[in-house]
């Protein structure tokens, strides 16, 4: 039998209030099953939880492990473990990863003891703070008693900057499934990453959203970028060519296009919290950098969405004052 265990005492501070109170705790990989109906986990003692997680049936390759608690006024919500999955063997005594290039063979993050080709890939800091924000390849392999390793294998890894502080972050791509139903991120230092799986995707375009839950409840878009995916090369190319400058602003901003389309014109909205449209304008193609004024605003969190061509992407913006 497929086993791992798992610890989350490195993730004290993500658990805290998850676990806090809890009546009752479960885990599951990948897809939620819907509340009460994952596998039950353990007894939370403090701000930690042991368990053993069965990856019986789960495919070579990247996963996320989700957990989460209940106490007497309901479900918390996730917190989200990375988790890679190796041929089973009792050779495997760890396991390293790297994002986008090949530092080679020993140099990427090494973690000791993976528990019959498991390994509980959680993100270390140094690491994370070495990359920059945007699109990433996370990779993986194993390392055998031999000192061979496997060829390694890899994930789309999205690592963003968030322009206000978020209790919440989720993704989704393409359909939206309501919110608070979206896939959890993992929220650190002003950011929000998370590792997206494209087993279900089909070849052409599709459209990645990020979305956050204020202090206050409020769910907002944060990012929404297209990317196009190929089934055949499982290479995933996105198309971020829209940047919000600066981010929160006071009373301007200036909105950067960087488009392959040189032929399409430009539609902007700015959009209220509430969705209500307080903006909308066309602009020729040739427009690469537009100047908004938005003195008249109330400080908030907003939307800007552009399109061009057809092609959609939005960003949040904050006017603090």
């Amino acid at each position: 039998m497929k086993k791992i265990f798992a610890t989350l005492s490195a993730l004290a501070l993500s658990a805290t209030a998850l676990l806090a109170q809890v009546t009752q705790t479960e885990y599951f990989f990948d897809e939620d099953p819907g509340f009460g109906k994952g596998i039950k986990a353990g007894v939370a003692t403090g701000s930690t939880i042991k368990f053993k997680a069965n990856i019986r049936g789960l495919k070579n390759g990247f996963h996320t492990l989700y957990v989460r608690g209940r106490n007497y006024e309901g479900w918390g919500h996730c917190v989200a473990i990375p988790v890679t999955v190796y041929e089973r063997s009792a050779d495997i005594v760890g396991s390293e990863y790297y994002f986008d290039k090949d530092p080679g063979e020993g140099k990427g993050k090494f973690l000791e003891n993976t528990a019959d080709g498991a390994a509980i890939n959680v993100i270390s800091s140094d690491v994370l703070n070495k990359v920059d924000y945007g699109f990433h390849t996370l990779y993986s392999r194993a390392l055998s008693n031999d000192n061979s390793w496997t060829n390694p294998f890899g994930v789309p890894f999205v690592y963003l900057s968030l322009v206000s502080p978020v209790t919440r972050s989720e993704f989704y791509v393409d359909k939206d499934p309501g919110e608070g139903n979206g896939k959890v991120a993992t929220i650190e230092n002003g950011a929000v990453y998370f590792q997206m799986k494209t087993d279900n995707l089909k070849s052409g375009k599709h459209t990645l959203y990020v979305r956050s839950q204020d202090a206050s409840g409020y769910w907002t878009v944060e990012y929404a970028i297209p990317f196009n995916y190929n089934i055949n090369s499982e290479v995933v190319t996105w198309n971020d060519f829209v940047s919000v400058s600066p981010n929160p602003t006071m009373f301007n901003f200036d909105l950067s296009i960087n488009s392959a389309d040189e032929t399409s014109n430009t539609s902007v909205a700015i959009l209220s919290q509430s969705g209500k449209v307080l903006f909308d304008k066309q602009y020729p193609a040739s427009e690469k950098k537009i100047n908004f004024n938005v003195k008249e605003f109330a400080p908030g969190s907003y939307q800007v969405v552009v399109d061009r061509g057809g092609i959609i992407a939005i960003r949040k913006l904050v006017i603090k004052r």
